[in-house]
């Protein structure tokens, strides 16, 4: 089994979302959106279920909450066939504004 330092679990979480944030932004394509939120939830998994997660717990729902509106535009995506650009982008509004909070919360120690 392998370990995993004491806090690196949640710089690796933040660092996912921090790089699909930044693909979002380039203007990734809708075939590569899904991928790409696949290698994000793998880290923030890893973290959600690490004992840090349940010692910072404001950390931890900011970085779940975050997941959940990456994966919620991905889902408006699909089910509306790109028709619903507004509710995707407040979707990612709304993940970009948990990973900032994550990002602060992760800076303080």
């Amino acid at each position: 089994m392998v370990s995993i330092c004491y806090g690196e679990s949640a710089k690796e979480a933040v660092r996912a979302l921090q790089k699909l944030q930044a693909r979002v932004e380039a203007g990734i394509s809708y075939r590569d959106y899904r991928p790409a939120l696949g290698d994000a939830l793998f880290e923030v998994k890893l973290f959600l279920s690490s004992p840090e997660s349940k010692e910072k717990i404001e950390l931890a729902t900011a970085i779940s909450k975050a997941m959940y509106y990456y994966q919620f535009a991905a889902d408006l995506r699909e089910s509306s066939r790109g028709e619903s650009v507004i509710g995707v982008n407040i979707a990612l509004e709304k993940a970009g504004y948990e990973l900032q909070k994550a990002i602060d919360l992760l800076s303080q120690g």
